[in-house]
């Protein structure tokens, strides 16, 4: 759920192919031999983030924010505030930052709110070197405990499971905007450990060091079994997801749409999971929908 850099060349796919190849049979051989110590080291690497830094473009308009004073655990994260009114939250998804989001700052200052943006632990300028869907749950609740009440939250990737957690675990937020949401972090997980090669004993032993250590239980990271037992998701809700976006389906996307009480889907095309963030058309669907009153059930806008 990473974002993507820009498409490698042959060499780097090449290279790249035979690292993980290598990285699976060293696996499979601590896994014999120390089979504990191989689902720690599978569980720090699934638990550590790509790093990533904004485009220049988006640091510029970063560096005329506000910064804010957001403390989460024993760090202070990246963080920024923007204009006046309403607070818009905007959170990234895995591996990403808040640059990403900063097509929709200046619309939505423009339209009457204050926007915040922040980096998530172990993600842009924030510390750290592990993080976890959890921890992204808990920033959008420590953004709405520091800078709230929040009228919405635009999410992107992961950062939209995040918000869904968040919200019914009880955060209070008007409406909220997911661009290119997933619906099963397990499913992601054994795709992961599928990859890395692990063997079934450390692979189990993996996910339940993950649990613990992350604090959350697997069934809640199928957003499908949350958004139909939780009560409180009955918020406005925008989905907005590239038909072409290869990280995270256009699936995904629709299946959240419909199982969520009171949504609206808009299928994008030739955009992607990255590109969408920075489409006029979806900046503009999106403040539009931040200012509108609430609407009805999903539908698939061309």
């Amino acid at each position: 759920m990473a974002p993507t850099a820009a498409t490698p060349n042959k060499s780097t796919i090449v290279r790249d192919n035979w690292k993980m190849a290598l990285g699976r049979v060293l696996l499979r051989q601590l896994s014999a031999i120390a089979p504990g110590f191989a689902a720690d080291k599978l569980m720090r690497r699934y638990l550590t983030p790509p790093r990533s830094h904004p485009r220049a473009e988006a640091g510029a308009v970063l560096d005329r924010g506000t910064p804010l004073r957001l403390i989460f655990g024993h760090h202070r994260l990246a963080a920024w505030s923007f204009g006046e009114g309403p607070t818009v939250a905007l959170l990234h998804g895995w591996g990403g930052n808040a640059g990403q989001l900063t097509p929709f700052v200046d619309p939505l200052v423009a339209a009457g709110f204050r926007v915040v943006a922040a980096d998530a632990p172990a993600h842009g300028a924030s510390p750290g070197d592990l993080s976890s869907l959890p921890d992204l749950a808990r920033l959008v609740a420590r953004l709405a405990l520091d800078e709230g009440p929040l009228h919405a939250v635009v999410a992107h990737s992961l950062g939209a499971a995040a918000v869904t957690l968040a919200m019914a675990d009880g955060v209070d937020i008007e409406r909220a905007v997911f661009i290119a949401p997933p619906v099963d972090g397990e499913r992601w997980f054994h795709h992961f450990a599928a990859r890395s090669g692990a063997p079934a004993g450390v692979t189990a032993e993996t996910k339940r060091r993950i649990a613990q250590y992350a604090g959350f239980e697997w069934r809640r990271m199928n957003l499908t079994v949350t958004i139909r037992q939780s009560p409180r998701l009955n918020r406005p809700l925008l989905v907005l997801h590239d038909q072409d976006d290869r990280q995270v389906p256009w699936h995904a996307g629709a299946v959240v749409a419909q199982d969520w009480p009171q949504a609206r889907l808009i299928t994008t095309r030739a955009l992607g999971h990255n590109r969408i963030l920075r489409d006029p058309s979806v900046v503009d669907a999106t403040v539009a929908f931040v200012r509108a009153p609430a609407i009805g059930r999903a539908q698939v806008a061309a």
